[in-house]
């Protein structure tokens, strides 16, 4: 089955999305653990190699400087900035983590727009690509 790179990029947000949802109605720790589980899958079997398909269109020189920034620089600033938010959102919304699952809501809608976006901005390197090879 061919499911596109656009596709397997909104997956993990998609998923993110409805796990904060599943954890907002029943804040348990076996929830927590199966949506843990459901992240880990669907980012290893759709968005990994997704992402990796977005490399494809680009240079070797800058696909290593892209994946350097983004393995050292961004996974990490994203680490400490959800932390950074779970810590404050704890402290103003006093109500538990199921509150704050569903204030995380909006973030999950502007990753699956980016991921729209990305999906979109490599479906036309690929098909400028692929007019340049005809030509």
């Amino acid at each position: 089955m061919h499911c596109g790179v656009t596709v397997a990029l909104c997956a993990s947000p998609a998923v993110a999305a409805f796990n904060m949802m599943a954890i907002n109605m029943s804040p348990t720790a076996w929830v927590v653990a199966l949506s843990e589980a459901a992240r880990k899958v669907t980012t290893y079997v759709l968005t990994r190699p997704g992402r990796e398909v977005l490399f494809t269109v680009i240079t070797q020189a800058e696909k290593y400087k892209a994946k350097v920034f983004i393995d050292t620089f961004i996974q990490r600033l994203g680490d400490a900035v959800a932390a950074g938010m779970y810590e404050i959102l704890g402290f103003l919304i006093p109500m538990g983590p199921s509150t704050i699952a569903i204030c995380a809501l909006p973030v999950c809608f502007v990753w699956v727009l980016s991921a729209l976006s990305l999906g979109w901005q490599h479906n036309v390197r690929v098909q400028e690509i692929g007019a340049n090879a005809n030509n």
